[in-house]
């Protein structure tokens, strides 16, 4: 009974699903967002590890913050309930800094690739984000009080911070955060280790081209497509007046937005009539055109 208990872990692990917190008997422990940054064990690495903790049980407890939450051990603590293990456990001092004592439990511990690097420092730059604004929250001196002169210039960007601590570049970490806006799909990818951050950059690239090519064209090219379907209406069934609601019509098409004064001034333009003068100055329209 207690063996079906811990029986479908490993398919958690597998799928990443427990990865946010996982049960053990009836406490939730849960993974602090610095040992989260860190990928969990995987496929026979992981089973290795249960292997190992079910023929010799846990040789090394696992560290708590002192909230409670799993600051290192996360595969060990894992490895535990699916091999029916009782997990021990130990609470970090609190001495230093939280993010300096993960990185420094898990950056020797096993190889990492270059896009798994990246991938960690995206996730550490916003710690030592929050870590550098609770120093100068803390540093902030009290009403009355003088800044002390001992307080240095500006700290490091935290994205470089992040950089050091995961042995990467901090381009890569711009990159990995570029792909995750503009390319959800290819983030998961890198995530799930189905591909590798150069051939990401390059995939994306390729998208943002061909996206590129077939947006609406726009300038001196939605005039030229603009004066080609006017061109197409026989005279006799235009005037002033329903040209300039044609091409006002088309501008919208072709640009899928609402016209700003700018598109508007360059509608009259297309239609060779003078753009009134409160257009002029909202568009920055300096000469008259006919």
């Amino acid at each position: 009974m207690e063996q079906r208990k811990f029986a479908k872990f490993a398919d958690l692990v597998e799928s990443g699903q427990a990865a946010a917190d996982v049960t053990h008997g009836k406490e939730r422990l849960k993974f602090h967002p610095a040992a989260d940054a860190f990928p969990l064990l995987k496929g026979e690495e992981f089973a290795a590890l249960v292997a190992s903790i079910k023929a010799v049980g846990l040789l090394n407890p696992i560290t708590l913050h002192p909230d409670g939450s799993i600051l290192d051990g996360r595969n060990r603590y894992l490895a535990c309930l699916e091999a029916g293990v009782e997990p021990r456990f130990v609470t970090w001092d609190g001495k230093g800094s939280v993010i300096a004592f993960v990185v420094a439990q898990n950056n020797d511990r096993r190889h990492q690739s270059a896009t798994e690097r990246a991938l960690i420092g995206k996730e550490l730059e916003p710690l030592f984000a929050a870590e550098a604004k609770e120093r100068q929250r803390l540093g902030r001196p009290k009403k009355g009080e003088k800044l002390s002169s001992q307080v240095k210039g500006r700290e490091p960007q935290a994205r470089d911070l992040a950089a050091k601590a995961a042995r990467t570049n901090p381009a890569y970490i711009s990159d990995v955060k570029r792909i995750e806006r503009e390319a959800p799909e290819l983030y998961a990818r890198l995530k799930a280790g189905a591909l590798e951050l150069p051939e990401a950059k390059r995939l994306l690239h390729k998208a943002n081209a061909a996206a590129k090519v077939a947006r609406p064209a726009t300038g001196n090219m939605v005039a030229k497509h603009i004066i080609e379907r006017l061109t197409a209406i026989p005279e006799e069934a235009l005037n002033d007046d329903l040209k300039f609601k044609i091409v006002v019509a088309l501008i919208k098409i072709m640009t899928k937005r609402e016209l700003n004064a700018q598109q508007l001034a360059c509608a009259y333009v297309i239609l060779g009539q003078e753009v009134p003068d409160n257009l002029k100055r909202e568009a920055g329209v300096r000469n008259k055109v006919r």
